[in-house]
C-alpha cells in the first residue's frame, strides 16, 4: 500500500516537475494598427495580470509542497531502512537465544550424566577426571548462563528501539499522506 502511494505520489511530483520546468514562450500578437485604450481592454488586462498572479502562487505552492513531499519521502526511506536494520537485529538476537537455551539444556544433561558418574566412579583417578570435567563444565555452564542474560538484556533493548522506530516511521507515512491530500486538493478539478 505504501509503495502504491509512493509511486502515484512520484508520478504526481514528476508531472509537476514537468510542467513546471517545460520550455514554453509566450509570443505577444501585434497587429499595424495603434492600441485602443479603451476601458474594456484594460479589464481584460486586469483580469489577465490577475490570473497570471494567482497561476504563479498556485505553481509556488505546488514546488513547496514538492519539495516537502520529497524531503518526506526521503525520510521515509531512511525510517523504513533502520526499521529493517533493527527487525533484523533482533531476529539474529532470538536466534542467538535459542540456540544458547538449547546449548545450556544439553550441557545441562551432560552435567547430570558427570554427577551420576562421579557418584559411581570406584577409581580414584577416574574420579579425579571426572570431577575436573564437571568443574569446567560447570562453569561453561556459568558463562552460558551470563551470555543469555546480556542477550536477552539485548533483545529488550532492541525491542523498544524497534517500536520507537516503528511509531516515527508511521509519522513520516502520515505526513506523507498529508502531503498528498494536499498536493490532491491543490490541483483544479477537471471541468467538462
Amino acid at each position: 500500500m505504501r509503495l502504491m502511494k509512493r509511486s502515484n505520489l512520484y508520478c504526481l511530483l514528476c508531472f509537476a516537475s514537468f510542467c513546471l520546468l517545460s520550455p514554453s514562450t509566450l509570443r505577444a500578437q501585434s497587429s499595424n494598427r495603434a492600441p485602443e485604450n479603451t476601458a474594456g481592454d484594460q479589464q481584460v488586462l486586469q483580469a489577465l495580470l490577475s490570473e497570471v498572479h494567482q497561476l504563479r502562487l498556485t505553481l509556488q505552492r505546488t514546488n513547496l509542497s514538492l519539495f516537502r513531499a520529497q524531503i518526506t519521502i526521503e525520510r521515509l526511506r531512511m525510517q523504513q531502512e533502520r526499521v529493517e536494520r533493527l527487525a533484523r537485529q533482533l531476529e539474529e538476537n532470538q536466534n542467538e537465544i535459542t540456540g544458547s537455551s538449547l546449548s545450556q539444556s544439553q550441557l545441562t544433561e551432560r552435567s547430570k550424566e558427570l554427577e551420576a558418574q562421579i557418584k559411581l566412579e570406584q577409581d580414584a583417578g577416574r574420579r579425579a577426571q571426572l570431577e575436573a570435567q564437571y568443574k569446567e563444565l560447570k562453569y561453561i555452564m556459568d558463562q552460558q548462563t551470563e551470555r543469555e542474560t546480556q542477550l536477552r538484556a539485548r533483545q529488550a533493548q532492541l525491542t523498544t528501539q524497534l517500536q520507537a522506530e516503528r511509531i516515527k516511521l508511521d509519522e513520516i507515512d502520515s505526513r506523507l499522506e498529508a502531503l498528498e491530500r494536499q498536493l490532491e486538493q491543490s490541483q483544479p478539478a477537471n471541468r467538462p
